[in-house]
């Protein structure tokens, strides 16, 4: 095995996911519905030119002493596995199938691929499942654009080994504030454990709802004339509606924050995020607006230039090439409970023409559970005018998503 080319170490942020899923596995899907179906073997020889575009899917992980985990390429690399599924399920029940299926890191590659044939009821789609490690939700559409365009015969050119955000932050020479912002509100509850079920204890609940192109218009509108963001008006949605349930009176909502803009790293795939959580108590829950302009600024210092420097210096510090499962458990799981979470992906263009033979009509994602038994963990994609919502959890809340869209219907 250690005769295996050597692609690179990891960075610190990478080594932090890859150990914190050994015991929390956070694979996750992204979903295209296309236009028609589509031949098993040209999508196999798309996913192939799609796989020799980025290095990292033909990557596997390994552990080698005084490096840590490490990137390489397998004497042997399998091609990315394709399901071809035609008995009638829907999408979400086989992204719920995905979840429930680890993906494996000691070879490569650590992603893999499902066809949903269409019915007389839905139409096909494309499930792309990836290990975290290797991507986030931004590069699963990077990579579903390179696969739209080998599905409609254009060449793709292959890329260089991607930097990690490390190493891309000292390539820019971004400054470090002299710390990390506070991006959680200053309170002691956001301290407070989240209870863990064992991975794949309970079944998860998937579910999804599409708003109309009229209100994901006057939504980005009005967040806009309202000096905030969709992304901090979802945020506060969700934690209205958690908060109008009854079961949570201090709901934590932890969301992802992608930063490859200020990377350069528009083509890459990898792991180009940073963390951060909100909360509202029971004396800030009211009108949506305010409540996403609370969220703003946090949003805004996360993005910063100065405090990504600043939050990549402290994990380098934290997690070390000696790092492990144990540490990722202590460290990235006990102070950092939530009872939910929002993966926005913002507006997806795939960059496909209206006059494309293979087109897809429809994107979720990226859709994922979490470590957190209860946890609400919602994706949000906007493709071609209209905001898509996914639902996964093992302890659903009736009408979830459709509260949700009544709170920011009635705000706009």
């Amino acid at each position: 095995m250690l005769d295996n080319t050597i692609i690179r170490p990891m960075g610190a942020f990478e080594r932090a996911v890859y150990w914190h899923n050994k015991n929390n596995p956070a694979h996750f899907v992204l979903v295209a519905e296309v236009n028609e179906d589509i031949d098993v073997e040209v999508l196999r020889g798309a996913l192939a030119a799609t796989q020799a575009r980025h290095p990292l899917l033909s990557a596997a992980v390994e552990v080698r002493s005084g490096l840590g985990p490490v990137f390489v390429r397998p004497e042997k690399v399998g091609e990315i596995p394709l399901r071809v599924v035609e008995d009638g399920r829907t999408w979400a029940e086989l992204a719920d199938s995905e979840l429930v299926e680890r993906v494996e890191t000691t070879s490569a590659p650590q992603a893999r691929a499902a066809l949903l044939r269409s019915t007389g009821t839905a139409p096909a789609a494309i499930l792309l499942t990836f290990d975290h490690a290797i991507a986030d939700g931004r590069s699963a559409v990077v990579i579903m654009r390179d696969l739209f365009a080998a599905l409609n015969g254009a060449r793709l050119p292959l890329l260089p080994v991607p930097e990690s955000l490390e190493t891309r932050l000292a390539g820019r020479g971004l400054v470090a504030s002299e710390i990390p912002a506070a991006l959680d509100p200053a309170d002691d509850r956001m301290f407070v454990s989240a209870k863990k079920d064992p991975f794949g204890s309970a079944p998860y609940e998937i579910t999804s709802l599409t708003l109309d192109a009229d209100l994901t218009g006057k939504l980005v509108a009005r967040a806009r004339a309202e000096e905030t963001t969709v992304h901090a008006a979802l945020l506060s949605a969700m934690s209205t509606v958690l908060w109008r349930s009854g079961n949570f009176p201090f709901p934590r909502v932890y969301y992802p924050i992608d930063v490859r803009d200020q990377l350069g790293a528009d083509t890459d795939s990898g792991l180009y995020l940073i963390g951060a959580r909100t909360a509202f108590g029971e004396d800030q829950v009211g009108d949506l607006w305010q409540m996403a302009r609370h969220v703003t600024p946090a949003i805004r210092r996360a993005r910063s230039s100065g405090n990504l420097a600043a939050t990549s210096a402290m994990i380098q510090q934290v997690v070390g090439v000696d790092f492990d499962a144990a540490m990722a458990d202590a460290v990235l799981s006990g102070p950092s409970g939530f009872e939910a979470t929002c993966s926005n992906l913002g507006t997806v263009d795939l960059a496909v023409s209206d006059t494309a033979a293979v087109r897809p009509t429809a994107v979720f994602g990226p859709v994922m559970g979490s470590e957190a038994g209860s946890a609400l963990n919602l994706s949000v994609a906007t493709f071609q005018g209209r905001m898509r919502l996914v639902n996964v959890t093992s302890r659903p809340i009736a009408g979830y998503l459709t509260s949700i869209r009544d709170v920011l219907a009635a705000a706009t």
